[in-house]
């Protein structure tokens, strides 16, 4: 519906950011509510997953699109107390590269973003959940904590096409998206299974 409204307002629609996302089972996995658990996963990439089928045979008939869902650091690296955020996240860079694959040469591009630590009501219920957790954990650590704008910006620079040539992959909003396209060539003859770039 909301996609159909969309291209009645629009038009067709060139470029989709999936960027709804939740996280209620946050806690211990041998206690937390399953249902909650369950929940983050439907939003986070089922969500995504039926915006993508619902955008594609257009863009497939179209020859063009570009696709990009809000992944996370965490898909790559444990965070306790928070599984099925982490594991929807993971989820959704295979979701990512499996797409993208299945489209090469029909001029769609798919990827994930990766935003950093951007605060929220989200993101500080999950600092508390490490807080009442982790005995040691003392925050975020400031030097992964951005703003939306930066966001935001590297956003409009994969809207833009400038990195079209790195279809498939997360970007994180630490790299820099000049040096990555640059490397292109190298990093996907080198790198083919790799899901993110070392910041």
């Amino acid at each position: 519906k909301a996609v159909s409204e969309c291209r009645a307002r629009l038009g067709a629609v060139t470029f989709l950011v999936n960027n709804a996302s939740i996280n209620t089972g946050s806690g211990v996995v041998c206690t937390v509510d399953p249902d909650d658990w369950w929940r983050t996963i439907e939003v986070n990439l089922k969500g995504p997953f039926n915006f993508i089928r619902a955008v594609l045979p257009a863009m497939v008939s179209a020859g063009a699109g570009r696709i990009v869902s809000m992944g996370s650091y965490v898909a790559n690296s444990p965070l306790p107390f928070n599984s099925a955020y982490a594991t929807s996240k993971a989820a959704l860079l295979r979701l990512t590269d499996s797409v993208a694959a299945e489209v090469v040469g029909y001029g769609i591009q798919v990827f994930a973003v990766s935003p950093g630590w951007v605060w929220s009501d989200m993101t500080r219920y999950a600092e508390a959940q490490m807080r009442a957790n982790i005995p040691d954990f003392d925050g975020v650590d400031p030097e992964f904590i951005f703003p939306p704008e930066a966001v935001a910006k590297l956003i409009r620079k994969i809207a833009s096409g400038m990195a079209d040539a790195l279809s498939g992959r997360m970007i994180h909003v630490m790299n820099d998206l000049n040096t990555l396209i640059a490397q292109a060539d190298e990093i996907i003859d080198k790198d083919r299974l790799a899901l993110r770039f070392n910041p």
